[in-house]
C-alpha cells in the first residue's frame, strides 16, 4: 500500500514534469529494467493506463525513460502528488500550477 509513496520518491529523484505550449508532459527515467516494469505493473493494474496511454523508451544498457502521452501524465501525476503529505517541493509545484 505504500508503493505510491515509494514511486513519488523516485519520481522526484529521476522524474521531469514540464509544461509547454498549455501541455502537461511528464517522463521518469530509471537505470533500471525492474524498475520500468514495476512502474508499467502499476500504470496498467492500479491506475487502469494502457500501453497506448505512454512509451517506454529503452537505451541498451543506460536508461529506460518512461514518457506519458496527453492526459495520462497528468493522471500519473495526481496519482503520485494527490493527497500527500511528503513530496519535492519545486515538482509538486508545477503539477499544481497546471491544475490552477
Amino acid at each position: 500500500d505504500l508503493v505510491r509513496h515509494f514511486i513519488r520518491g523516485y519520481f522526484d529523484g529521476d522524474g521531469h514534469i514540464s509544461i509547454k505550449k498549455n501541455r502537461f508532459l511528464l517522463q521518469i527515467t530509471t537505470g533500471s529494467e525492474e524498475m520500468v516494469n514495476g512502474i508499467i505493473n502499476v500504470l496498467e493494474n492500479v491506475l487502469g493506463m494502457e500501453s497506448k496511454d505512454y512509451s517506454v523508451y529503452r537505451h541498451e544498457g543506460r536508461y529506460n525513460r518512461i514518457h506519458f502521452n496527453k492526459s495520462f501524465g497528468f493522471k500519473f501525476a495526481e496519482f503520485l502528488y494527490g493527497d500527500c503529505e511528503v513530496y519535492l517541493g519545486r515538482k509538486r509545484e508545477k503539477y499544481l500550477s497546471f491544475t490552477k
